[in-house]
């Protein structure tokens, strides 16, 4: 019954990582996590059975751990191939470091990223460790169940994915590890009370399978209402994204978090293609809202056929563009268009519409291969005149809604784009500076790390490299410090046109983030700061001419520099204060409270930093427990059969049942079972080593062995708080 009682506790921390199928798009998350997960069982039931000191298994796995890291996903920073060199400490830093960097933006399915992968495997295995030393070492079934469920509580917050079958699978791991627990502590009472029958056996069985078929069941009936279900709220921020209509709350990644993935990943692979009439930025969204560090999504979305609502109206030509979009590769709850989407004349599947952002999703799905809509949209006609006539009033819920920046934003920041666009006296020429300062002091590179919160943005201004999610985050940061309404835009460049089908063929290296700024009558206009890169139809007022996106070197002799200084450039620098809205919706104004992936990520690091104190002061514990009784047994001169028969009736007192001072240890024996038993071949043990002339190594070790199954046993019914005391006792411990 040991290995059974072994494969049920594995079984529960298999089913609580593969619980983290609901927090990513797929499952290649799995093999890492599991191998590690088996590996901290596998060195656990090593140590035990080869009587291992606690510390030094903890130690050993480790080790191991440390090693397998290595060599899976650093190899080439090993030393000797093998061994963890410094270089391997700061690849894994910075592997973590970019992986945490994301976790304010992203919510599930979440892309797998390296970094998730290896908390995961980790804490994992940490959790392993923990769980068999309280089902075994410690005899505590609640305890050894309490490790798994913290790893599979986690995913339940913000996450509805594989919500039933995942669920179903740990609770009927738990209550079947709980059964073969019942089946134990029934065995022993019968051993021991000489009470034992078929008909109890079956009793037992048949109660125990009832209870997992009707955890079973009620985890299919209630799942979608525990946490993570679909009453659960966005995580990145949305305005009441979706109503009653559409059932419930969508759950995405923000758009800006993939960008980098795509650039470096899916560089040569097509998402989809564009049949149209004349190029333009594919838009997906806009990202409006900066708390926490990063740009989020905070849009009202509702289903929508046939025309659009429209936004601000706002003055100027337009041109009706028709887009017929296919899709190929592309993951995402929003679909890409021209901006801005005015009608959808046909789609394959149901669409919502948000007005302020432009944008629309199809829901929780998201796109598919294959799958084919068309739009069409109404493409702003701005020459140099239109803009530079702009009007500067700005609405007040373009100025409350778009100014806003947290309390703590950095007065660096703030100086420079005030330095930056000192003299400047209207909007379109703060917008126009800012630009080119970007475009003239600063180069394209897709080697930095992702993110951009505001140490981001400031190492960003000092090393003046970084690719476009850096440039649109700072930009729009900047804008809105000096009072310039502004806005994240992410999607696509235009792609390559392919002449024999007559479509734009658009890759992940076309994956880009430009930022717009509202001016006044004019509406949102692209002031792209992304060296290599242009938006079409709009370089007579920017100076930039279109460029080929995803970063790619442009032919010997031509440059990325063309730029257009703005009509006005007085010679009196001038002072600028941010705005502040005098009415900020609530929270949003500082550091919002962590919600979501977030939080949830920030309980798998914590747990995994738990997890690790909290093994390193049960070893600290052991070792001090194992010195105690050394020392014990030396001052009372004590052999081994001694020991062990001290230790098995202690754990019989808990259980109610001592010796008495006038027993001797096979009267006390007889006493507590019928016929022979463990107990009464553990006293024979004892008589003989007290009365004969000298013990066996046999006997010792056989009289250990009983110890340990009596012990067991005795431990299965007390109260946890009883065990915990019982095993810090230094006479208790092997």
């Amino acid at each position: 019954m040991v290995i059974t009682r072994e494969l049920t506790v594995i079984a529960m921390t298999v089913t609580a990582i593969a619980s983290y199928g609901r927090v990513f798009e797929d499952w290649s998350f799995l093999g890492p996590a599991l191998a590690f997960a088996l590996a901290g069982h596998a060195l656990s039931i090593v140590g035990r059975h080869y009587r291992w000191p606690l510390l030094l298994t903890a130690a050993v796995l480790a080790i191991v751990v440390a090693l397998a890291t290595g060599l899976i996903w650093f190899s080439e920073t090993l030393s000797g191939g093998v061994i963890p060199s410094a270089e391997t400490l700061r690849s894994l830093d910075s592997v973590l470091r970019d992986s945490w960097s994301t976790f304010g933006d992203i919510s599930a399915p979440a892309r797998v990223d390296e970094g998730f992968v290896i908390s995961l495997a980790v804490v994992g295995a940490v959790i392993a460790f923990l769980a068999d030393w309280a089902a075994f070492r410690l005899s505590s079934p609640l305890e050894a169940i309490a490790p798994s469920a913290v790893l599979w509580f986690v995913p339940s917050l913000f996450s509805e994915q594989h919500q039933a079958a995942l669920s179903i699978a740990y609770l009927t791991s738990v209550l079947t590890y709980g059964l073969v627990q019942r089946w134990l502590r029934r065995e022993a009472s019968a051993h021991w009370l000489g009470a034992s029958t078929d008909s109890s056996r079956r009793t037992v069985l048949a109660s125990g399978l009832g209870c997992v078929a009707v955890a079973a069941l009620a985890a299919l009936m209630i799942a979608p209402a525990i946490p993570g279900g679909t009453e659960a709220t966005a995580s990145v921020g949305w305005r009441d994204v979706g109503d009653s209509r559409n059932g419930g709350t969508i759950i995405s990644n923000s758009p800006l978090v993939d960008i980098r993935s795509q650039l470096v990943d899916l560089a040569d692979t097509e998402v989809f293609t564009v049949a149209t009439t004349q190029p333009d930025y594919w838009r997906l969204t806009s990202v409006d809202k900066y708390e926490d560090g990063a740009w989020r999504p905070d849009g009202k979305y509702a289903p929508q056929t046939g025309p659009l609502a429209a936004g601000i109206e706002v003055s100027g030509d337009i041109e009706v563009l028709t887009q017929t979009v296919s899709i190929e590769a592309l993951k995402s709850i929003w679909v890409p268009a021209a901006y801005a989407p005015t009608e959808i004349i046909e789609s394959d599947v149901a669409m919502l519409y948000d007005s302020d952002s432009g944008s629309l999703i199809v829901g929780q799905e998201g796109t598919q291969a294959g799958m084919t809509y068309t739009l069409r949209s109404s493409v702003p006609v701005r020459g140099k005149a239109t803009i530079e006539s702009a009007s500067q009033t700005v609405p007040d819920e373009i100025a409350d809604r778009y100014l806003e920046l947290p309390d703590d934003f950095s007065d660096r920041v703030e100086q420079t784009a005030i330095d930056v666009t000192a003299g400047a006296e209207t909007a379109q020429d703060k917008a126009y500076l800012l630009m080119n300062f970007f475009l003239d002091e600063f180069d394209y590179d897709i080697n930095v790390d992702r993110g951009h919160d505001i140490d981001r943005i400031e190492t960003f201004l000092e090393v003046k490299l970084g690719y476009c999610e850096q440039f649109a985050s700072a930009y729009a940061a900047m804008a809105r410090s000096i009072g310039l309404p502004t806005r994240v835009a992410v999607g696509y460049t235009t792609g390559e046109w392919d002449e024999a089908t007559e479509v734009y063929r658009v890759s992940g290296k076309n994956a880009h983030a430009w930022p717009e700024v509202f001016l006044g009558d004019v509406g949102w206009v692209r002031f792209d700061p992304t060296p290599t890169r242009g938006s079409p139809g709009e370089t007579d007022f920017t100076g930039v001419a279109p460029g080929r996106g995803g970063g790619q070197p442009l032919s010997p002799g031509e440059t990325t520099r063309t730029t257009t200084a703005p009509t006005t450039t007085p010679a009196q620098p001038a002072t600028t204060q941010r705005p502040r809205p005098e009415a900020l919706a609530a929270g949003a104004g500082g550091k919002a409270g962590r919600s979501g992936p977030q939080a949830a990520f920030e309980v798998l690091k914590w747990t995994g930093v738990a997890a690790v104190l909290f093994g390193a002061v049960v070893a600290l514990l052991a070792g001090w427990v194992r010195i105690k009784r050394r020392r014990y047994l030396d001052a009372a001169r004590t052999s081994a059969v001694t020991a062990a028969w001290r230790r098995a009736t202690s754990s019989l007192r808990l259980r109610g049942t001592c010796q008495s001072a006038t027993e001797t240890p096979l009267e006390f024996a007889r006493r507590i079972e019928t016929g022979r038993g463990e107990v009464a071949e553990l006293a024979e043990l004892i008589t003989l080593d007290r009365y004969g002339d000298r013990t066996p190594a046999e006997s010792e070790t056989r009289a250990r062995t009983l110890s340990d199954s009596i012990t067991a046993r005795a431990l299965d019914d007390v109260r946890s708080a009883t065990r915990l005391r019982w095993w810090l006792d230094p006479r208790s411990v092997r």
